[in-house]
């Protein structure tokens, strides 16, 4: 049996998401993967964060432009790992943040927050906490697809996956996630460009008609909040559950009344 053959059966076993055959080059590219790292690379963009139900989701298949990994932690970790290593930033803290800033631009409530730093953005496609997400760049969408009950994902790296959702909510989420990448941005650069400057020129993204359809319009005055805001706010939470920590320590008798409770409150 060719290489070529064997990870492709191997792949449908692991990956369901994925769409066969793989090229060559994809091929090789998983020869080289299939030994778990605890290790990201953060020196190029992921395009995609595969968590894999044979490893019972402890371990996720990332892909990057040009090479995948296995790496042995979950998704959520993951997310978590780039936002520690790009700006050091508590998750929960930025997850809080990012949305009181989106809230700023639209009243509705978000319930994906995308994960970004000043070089790109993910966004997840179903629940965040759930260790089954996938995660997806949304720079990294050359073609969104439909076929009866499937979409599917068609990535600049030639690869294609299966889309748990519909095109029309991942391309609510790309809105959200290119935004949330001009935010990060435009505080984290000290890039200073023109108000009318287009988002799609701003943030520096390849062409595909799918990502033009969602930002076409879009420019950089459009970007929510001001410059330095996200700092700002992030602080003031920080703050605010510092002083909070101290005030009710996780001994403290207010602090156990309030988890007992909350655990009277889930008993049938």
């Amino acid at each position: 049996m060719c290489k070529k053959m064997y990870y492709s059966q191997l792949v449908e076993e692991l990956l369901p998401h994925l769409l066969l055959p793989l090229s060559t080059e994809i091929a090789d590219s998983f020869d080289q993967s299939l030994s778990p790292t605890p290790q990201v690379h953060f020196d190029q963009s992921i395009y995609l964060i595969l968590p894999l139900a044979y490893y019972n989701y402890e371990h996720c298949l990332v892909i990057y432009e040009d090479r995948m990994a296995l790496i042995a932690h979950r998704s959520s970790t993951i997310s978590g790992m780039i936002l520690s290593h790009y700006h050091h930033f508590d998750q929960s803290i930025y997850k809080e943040t990012i949305n009181l800033l989106l809230r700023e631009h639209s009243a509705t409530r978000h319930y994906k927050t995308p994960i970004a730093n000043s070089e790109y953005s993910l966004f997840p496609l179903t629940n965040a906490q759930s260790p089954k997400t996938i995660w997806l760049n949304p720079a990294s969408i050359l073609d969104i697809s439909t076929r009866p009950h499937e979409t599917i994902v068609h990535l600049f790296n030639k690869l294609s996956f299966r889309s748990p959702i519909e095109s029309r909510s991942i391309r609510n989420n790309m809105y959200n996630s290119f935004m949330t990448h001009g935010i990060m941005k435009r505080d984290f650069t000290s890039t200073i460009v023109q108000e009318d400057m287009s988002l799609y020129e701003y943030l520096n993204l390849s062409y595909s008609k799918d990502i033009a359809r969602v930002i076409e319009n879009i420019c950089y005055a459009d970007i929510p909040s001001k410059r330095g805001k996200f700092m700002e706010k992030y602080i003031d939470i920080y703050h605010e559950r510092t002083e909070r920590d101290l005030a009710d320590p996780p001994h403290s008798p207010i602090y156990a009344y309030e988890c007992r409770t909350k655990f009277r409150g889930t008993r049938k």
